[in-house]
C-alpha cells in the first residue's frame, strides 16, 4: 500500500509533510514504552524541592488555559491551549477559528457556543479576569474540541482525545507551543525560570486514585509522601522550556 502524506505542524514552526509510515514508527516506540510502565501506578520519587502549577493550584500565568498572545504559524493564537487544541485535534481549515478573532477566540464569543445559555454568565465570571489572574481563555478551545461539541460547532477534529500512541508528536507540538508563548511573553518567562531547579507538577487533586486505578493521568501529577503519581506530562514540558528559556538568558 503506498505511503499517504499527512500535513503535521512540526519543530521548524512550519507546517510540514511525513508519511502514514514515520506516523506509525512513532506511535509503535511509543507503544513499547507505555508499555514499559508500571500497570497500576506511576510514580517518580524525588528528593529536590517541587512546585505545583495550573489553575487548579492558583498558579495562573503557567497554566495553557491563560490568556498569553503569541505568533506561531501565521496565527495569532490567545493561549497556548487555544493553539494545540487547533493543532493536534483539528484540520487546519478549523485554526482561524481558535486563533484572534475567530468565534472561539475569547470567552465573551466562545462560552455562549460551548454552555448552555443559563451557564454562560456563571462561566465568564468563574473563568474571567480577576485583579489577581488573567483571563482563563483556555477552556473555550478545551471544550469546543469535544467530539460532539465539535460536530455542533462544525469543526473538522483529526484526533477525538489526546492519543498516548502520539506522544512524540504531541511532545514535539507541545514544546514549540510552549517555547512560543514564553519568548512572546517575558514576565511569564521570567518566573518560569525563577522556578530554579525544581520539579514541575502540573496540579490534580485526583491524580494518586487515578493511578492506583490503573490509570493514571497523562498530563497531570500529585505529590505524596515524596513520590509525583501520575505522568505528569506537562511538568516535564514545562521543565523542558525552562532549560531552554535559561539558556537563553543573557550571560552576567
Amino acid at each position: 500500500m503506498p505511503a499517504r502524506r499527512v500535513p503535521t505542524p512540526g519543530l521548524s514552526g512550519l507546517a510540514r509533510d511525513i508519511t502514514i509510515c514515520t506516523v506509525w514508527a512513532c506511535a509503535v516506540a511509543q507503544a513499547l514504552t507505555c508499555a514499559a510502565l508500571p500497570s497500576r501506578t506511576v510514580v517518580t520519587t524525588v528528593d529536590d524541592g517541587f512546585a505545583y502549577f495550573g489553575s487548579g493550584a492558583g498558579i495562573y500565568d503557567f497554566s495553557n488555559f491563560c490568556e498569553a498572545p503569541f505568533e506561531l504559524w501565521g496565527f495569532s493564537w490567545p493561549s497556548s491551549e487555544h493553539c494545540y487544541q487547533a493543532a493536534y485535534r483539528c484540520e487546519k481549515e478549523s485554526w482561524a477559528r481558535f486563533a484572534a478573532g475567530g468565534d472561539l477566540s475569547t470567552l465573551e464569543s466562545g462560552l455562549p457556543l460551548v454552555y448552555k445559555a443559563g451557564e454562560v454568565a456563571k462561566k465568564l465570571k468563574w473563568w474571567g479576569a480577576r485583579s489577581t489572574k488573567k483571563a482563563m481563555v483556555g477552556i473555550v478551545p478545551k471544550m469546543a474540541v469535544r467530539p460532539d461539541r465539535a460536530a455542533q460547532l462544525g469543526l473538522k477534529l483529526r484526533k477525538w482525545s489526546d492519543d498516548p500512541r502520539d506522544l512524540v508528536e504531541i511532545r514535539a507540538l507541545f514544546t514549540e507551543i510552549l517555547l512560543a508563548k514564553y519568548r512572546a511573553n517575558p514576565p511569564m518567562a521570567e518566573k518560569l525560570v525563577a522556578t530554579g531547579s525544581k520539579l514541575l507538577i502540573e496540579f490534580d487533586r485526583g491524580a494518586e486514585r487515578k493511578a492506583l486505578g490503573g490509570n493514571p493521568p497523562l498530563w497531570t501529577g500529585l505529590m505524596k509522601d515524596g513520590e509525583v503519581h501520575g505522568r505528569n506530562l506537562m511538568g516535564e514540558l514545562m521543565m523542558e522550556v525552562r532549560a531552554v528559556l535559561t539558556e537563553e538568558q543573557p550571560r552576567s
